[in-house]
């Protein structure tokens, strides 16, 4: 029996907030892998939402995960105390009794009794081979499962981004809330070098952090059929620059830069208008804005999408604009997958020089990595010429390939699974 085939049919979990999260497709894209290596996986999660009405309903059928998800909402404190009995009993110590009421006296927050509980449906037969949470905050509930005795087996944790941001005022409170996972942990993973960063400050060992980027399927994000990578978009109206932004419509990804954006390229006589993908707490707010700018008609805001609307709109538009800085809190993208998405179809990007997005593209080869709002505005001129996206499109299609396939990610992310089951 050869190494690759002893490795299959491994029994893997993996711990989300929500599933299925139509914001997080790069969660399905890591799980469908997973079963694709022939292994056994259970998805646990606080809330099961719908499958039906989710944007990638038709994978969740194809790989029937609705049966394969379990949530883990049980607050029994009966339950709990016999859990937590049983485990001091086969430990033939008092260690779980120690740490749970070591939080009750406030002095530690890494096991408390209600965790023998809510975390108890990771007690399958036969046990995980392994346990992969998405986020940090799931990291540590993976953390606290095994220390209940639910699972004795590696644990690898993703960090996306939001869950290792600090800033001045948050860093201690961060560093302690890590403490444990960091401690416990196999090994963590991170989508770019900033984000990498960001978990070394927080106190991770450099060591146990593993770089995978969030993989883009090029068989799926391509160049429209029968057509090149130029100007002649399907759907294309002559002479107009059709600019497009997807993510949630908040702060951070600061689409206002985009609405601006077509203002000024109108006013210098470039026919742009801008396609808006995304729906959030600031849709109001933009759209109030374009009025107040008199180019509400050239601003299209399209609402969410599922994932082949967003390609059909991809490949009718030109460039795509990573509007992305900070929020009032500091946070910053860490890779920014629509980016990736953009330059297989052959868009060229433009985009602000903050957090990990920058890592995405090859500046003035496949796009722009702006400082500021004016250069933003002189790059997206540029591009104006259709032999410069054409180009510049060629370009990013390639590196895309090269740097965030999806099968490099996928095979990054098995070498780190086989490490860990052969470990």
């Amino acid at each position: 029996m050869t190494l690759e085939k002893s490795l299959s049919g491994k029994k893997i979990g993996f711990l989300t907030s929500n599933f299925p999260e139509d914001t997080q497709t790069f969660v399905l894209k890591q799980i469908i892998n997973t079963i694709e290596q022939q292994h056994d996986i259970n998805v646990f999660t606080e809330q099961i939402k719908s499958f039906s009405d989710s944007t990638m309903s038709t994978d969740l059928e194809t790989y029937k995960l609705k049966e394969k998800v379990i949530s883990y909402k049980n607050k029994s404190y009966i339950k709990a105390l016999f859990f937590c009995m049983l485990h001091a009993i086969k430990k033939k110590s008092a260690q779980p009794i120690y740490l749970v009421l070591k939080a009750m006296l406030g002095r530690s927050h890494a096991l408390r009794l209600k965790h023998y509980s809510t975390l108890s449906p990771l007690q399958k037969k036969p046990p995980f081979d392994l346990i992969h949470a998405q986020f940090g905050v799931n990291g540590i509930k993976a953390i606290q499962a095994k220390l209940c005795g639910h699972i004795n087996c590696p644990i690898i944790t993703t960090f996306h981004g939001y869950d290792a941001h600090f800033n001045a005022t948050s860093l201690q409170s961060q560093r302690r809330k890590y403490k444990w996972l960091f401690h416990y942990g196999d090994l963590f993973t991170v989508n770019s070098q900033y984000l990498k960063q960001q978990l070394i400050t927080l106190g991770c060992p450099e060591e146990k952090i593993h770089l995978v980027v969030m993989g883009i399927d090029t068989n799926f994000f391509t160049v429209a059929e029968g057509m090149e990578i130029t100007d002649n978009k399907k759907n294309h109206k002559e002479n107009t620059l059709k600019l497009i932004s997807v993510g949630r419509l908040i702060e951070l990804k600061n689409q206002k830069a985009a609405i601006t954006a077509v203002k000024k390229l109108r006013g210098n006589g470039v026919i742009a208008t801008c396609t808006i993908i995304g729906d959030g707490a600031m849709r109001n707010e933009l759209e109030q804005y374009a009025e107040q700018l008199n180019i509400y008609d050239f601003i299209h805001f399209r609402g969410t999408l599922n994932q082949q609307e967003i390609l059909d709109e991809l490949q009718s538009h030109d460039v795509f604009l990573m509007t992305s800085t900070q929020d009032a809190d500091g946070r910053q993208e860490t890779q920014g997958v629509v980016t990736g998405e953009a330059q297989s179809c052959g868009l060229p990007v433009v985009m602000f020089d903050y957090g990990g997005t920058k890592s995405t593209i090859e500046n003035g080869k496949t796009g722009f990595i702006c400082q500021n709002e004016e250069e933003f505005i002189e790059k997206i001129m540029q591009l104006n010429d259709p032999n410069l996206r054409k180009i510049f499109g060629e370009n990013a299609r390639l590196f895309i390939e090269k740097n965030y396939s999806i099968e490099k990610s996928n095979a990054d992310m098995n070498r780190i699974y086989r490490s860990l089951l052969c470990a």
